[in-house]
């Protein structure tokens, strides 16, 4: 492989294309000239991706390219990325032994290096061609020989070839007869070439370096739990590359969405320099508490001053710092590179944007005083990223150069603007507001972010409409926070605590109520959990657990001006349901609500708005017109499933997922099962005439993929013996309430466990192990069990998003369920 890179890195040299730093792929306008024609010419020719917008989306069937050193776990995400798109995975080397009957090392040996650099070229030309849709394709470093690179530059104009990294460490693990200077070598080698034939780049962290994602009481789990997380960030990050419109439909409504930030009030962005989130210790939850986005902030580095350009030494160092975010949140991501002209070329600030666009952020700002058509082609090139226009200067807020810019901001297809500028007076809030008032009588109107920043500004960063940039509460406490303010006068004054703290106290936002429905040991629960999270953010609504007789009764609780929503168990989804004049489309589909959230804005005989919230209408008091309903539970199953779900239990045609119940939560889990394009779902309940109308009912309803034909069966006994024409099922939801009349641990038939492969259990009642999975013979266990307390713990995070808005404080959350269900625990052993 050192061979290998070697005779690509001196070809390059010959023909004087070789990138001695980063600057983006050639796709996007580097590289040899006559390279770059034959490309622009390619790019005419889209039959694998589309335009939507200004950005080019790939298409799901497009194939994808995964390159890299050997062991940086292409073949282990490979498998990930073909179990959640149906495409197959095809490995070069494979098609390199199949075509000749010799591996790579073996032909050079035999035949030459000249012969096996053509051999692997004509193999890799044709592999590409063959498999230009539908599948993976992993490639090490053979694939660069001659004209290689050529061909996956061409490939990259309209499909996503990516470059997958890792730590040098690991890799040294794996290649374990390479010393660690040798392999240092290879890597600087490697990097710019695999740069140069790529259009993004994925680092594969080692589990240590992430959160983990197993079941809270199942402490022995099989060894794929352990890849899960990066499995899990990799199907994220080509969820950001690839139009996918129906599974994007079916994805819990986190409402820091990316798609939806212009149309919500109040947000914030904590900003968390690379340095800080370089430190292998970083606590970046800690760092997102109370933020809607992170902005990672790029200051650039003084040891690439000399010569100029962004070195690969710092793009990798960019690139582990952000998807170590990427690995550790689903907070939305804004890439920020802090432009100084006086300290940073404009070459330099080039190469920084480009390198962001690769890892495929959600937001990339780009600078307004760069010349415009430099700000055309980033936002042409930004495929699903959008762009933020960004100015930071020191012009008084009456100086004409503001509306200048966000003119030009409009001109040049931004998404969104943002512009601040450091306060010298008080006097500077005043202004700042007398200049968005101008902005929204502009003509043409894009989103705005407009404050002044530092100790004086913190007044109009509050009243700022959404995105006020704030700062982690370690940077706040720090002793260094003036002297990096006076070294980059863009830093916040304010943490995310501060920021909502202030929004009450200034009566911007109102004080609520919010009811808890008392029916179940869990109301209690509830009311812990969702205090912890309202603390942890300094919101100061007040929690009410109620048991009110009558549905007229809780009407009469969502009709008081300051009520902020209703929280329900599963014992009343089905009877407070036609309270709700509005109903999300899950919750219309199931049939079932588990919270109300009245609206001060929608009467009842409006048009729903498809793009419409509940948290829109949060936190504002007034008369109360409509109530919105909404299916918590239905989400906690459709991010459970997935958590649990081995490689080769991925789902597919025979899959199999087995639903014990037959009340709401039982139709929530059908529901999940079907929206996850499960084929094959058989519901069983003691009561057989209640599982045939779940069957029955959802069966109606348009859950399921436009291309997915499932199969709804009923089994009469969990004494029977499993349906004969179905596989084993590897997805079993113990959807059984106390409502239902049937105890909520009920054990699973040993006949229906029966998968070689196993599987994952949902069991949304009990919180502690109710049964003992099947295990292999050498002891390692074949399910994966979440039990209540995981279940829970879902359900609440999703509740507590679509009740303010903002992403749930899992860990406040998590440890107080845990201290109260530990100390219930301890109790009644003690009894």
């Amino acid at each position: 492989m050192t061979g290998s890179l070697k005779r690509a890195f001196e070809a390059l040299q010959a023909k004087g294309t070789l990138p001695v730093h980063q600057s983006g792929s050639s796709a996007e306008g580097g590289g040899h000239p006559k390279r770059r024609a034959t490309i622009n010419a390619a790019t005419e020719n889209r039959s694998v991706s589309r335009v939507l917008g200004d950005a080019l989306i790939f298409e799901t069937d497009a194939s994808i390219v995964l390159l890299g050193l050997r062991g940086s776990g292409k073949s282990t995400l490979a498998v990930f990325a073909a179990g959640e798109y149906g495409k197959r995975i095809i490995e070069l080397e494979d098609e390199f032994q199949e075509a000749t009957g010799f591996s790579p090392a073996q032909y050079r040996k035999r035949f030459g290096a000249a012969n096996h650099t053509l051999r692997q070229e004509d193999i890799l030309r044709n592999t590409l061609r063959a498999h230009d849709k539908g599948a993976v394709i992993v490639c090490d470093a053979n694939a660069l020989e001659g004209n290689g690179q050529e061909l996956l530059t061409l490939f990259s104009t309209t499909h996503p070839v990516i470059y997958v990294m890792r730590e040098l460490s690991d890799l040294h693990d794996y290649m374990d007869l390479m010393s660690m200077s040798a392999l240092e070598n290879l890597a600087s080698l490697g990097a710019p070439l695999f740069r140069e034939c790529s259009n993004f780049e994925f680092y594969n962290l080692t589990e240590s370096q992430t959160l983990p994602i197993g079941p809270e009481n199942q402490k022995s789990v099989p060894a794929f739990m352990t890849l899960k997380r990066a499995g899990e960030t990799f199907v994220e990050f080509l969820k950001e590359l690839q139009d996918d419109d129906f599974s994007l439909r079916m994805q819990p409504n986190t409402s820091s969405s990316s798609n939806t930030f212009e149309l919500k009030s109040h947000t914030c962005a904590v900003q968390v320099p690379v340095s800080l989130l370089s430190q292998g210790v970083a606590d970046i939850e800690g760092f997102a508490l109370g933020a809607d986005f992170i902005e990672i902030l790029l200051d650039p580095l003084k040891s690439d001053f000399n010569h100029g350009r962004l070195s690969n030494e710092t793009a990798d160092k960019i690139s582990q710092a952000y998807f170590r975010v990427r690995n550790s949140t689903t907070l939305p991501i804004i890439y920020h590179v802090m432009r100084r002209s006086d300290t940073i070329s404009l070459d330099y600030y080039k190469d920084c944007i480009h390198h962001g666009a690769r890892l495929a952020p959600e937001f990339l700002t780009v600078d307004l005083s760069i010349p415009k058509e430099h700000i055309a082609d980033f936002v042409r090139q930004s495929r699903s990223t959008k762009v933020i226009g960004h100015m930071h200067t020191n012009y008084d807020w009456h100086n004409s150069y503001w509306t200048k810019t966000y003119d030009t901001a409009v001109q040049m297809g931004c998404h969104a603007l943002r512009l601040t500028r450091p306060a010298l007076c008080m006097g500077d809030n005043i202004a700042v507001e007398a200049f968005r008032h101008t902005a929204r009588q502009r003509q043409h109107q894009i989103p705005l972010i407009c404050f002044n920043t530092g100790p004086l500004g913190r007044k109009s960063a509050v009243s700022n409409t959404s995105l006020t940039s704030v700062i982690p509460q370690s940077m706040r406490e720090s002793a260094d926070l003036e002297l990096l303010y006076e070294k980059n006068s863009e830093v916040s004054y304010l943490t995310a605590q501060e920021f909502t703290h202030s929004l009450y106290e200034s009566f911007t936002l109102n004080k609520m109520r919010f009811y808890i429905l008392a029916g179940s040991e869990g109301d209690t629960l509830l009311a812990s959990m969702h205090s912890a999270a309202l603390c942890a953010y300094s919101i100061p609504h007040q929690l009410e657990t109620v048991t009110p007789r009558t549905l007229e009764d809780l009407q009469e609780l969502l009709r008081e001006h300051d009520v902020g929503g209703v929280i329900s168990d599963c014992s009343f989804a089905m009877e407070i349901m036609p309270l709700a004049q509005f109903l999300s489309f899950h919750a219309r589909e199931i049939g079932a609500v588990d919270i109300l959230v009245p609206s001060c804005h929608l009467s009842p005989g409006d048009k729903f708005p498809e793009n419409l919230s509940p948290w829109q209408d949060c936190f504002q008091q007034g008369s109360v017109k409509s109530v919105l309903g909404q299916n918590t539970a239905f989400y906690a199953f459709l991010l459970c499933i997935p958590r649990g779900l081995s490689p080769a239990n991925r789902i597919g045609p025979k899959t199999c997922g087995l639903v014990l119940g037959a009340g709401a939560m039982a139709r929530a889990a059908v529901a999940a099962l079907l929206s996850m394009q499960v084929r094959n779902i058989v519901v069983q309940d003691t009561f057989y005439v209640d599982a045939k109308k779940v069957a029955r009912d959802l069966f109606k309803r348009k859950l399921a993929s436009p291309t997915t034909q499932p199969r709804l069966h009923v089994a009469k006994s969990a004494a029977d013996a499993w349906l004969p024409d179905l596989s084993p099922p590897t997805i079993i939801l113990l959807a059984s309430t106390k409502s239902n009349d049937v105890p909520p641990d009920v054990a699973i038939p040993s006949q229906w466990m029966s998968s070689r492969t196993g599987g994952v259990v949902v069991n949304v009642e009990s919180y502690e192990p109710s049964f003992t999975p099947p295990i292999r013979d050498d002891g390692v266990p074949l399910w994966v069990c979440f039990d209540g307390l995981d279940f829970f713990l879902e359900r609440g995070y999703a509740q507590f998003r679509n009740l303010t808005g903002k992403q749930a404080p899992r860990a406040a959350m998590r440890k107080e369920v845990l201290r109260i269900v530990r100390k219930r625990q301890s109790r009644s052993t003690t009894e």
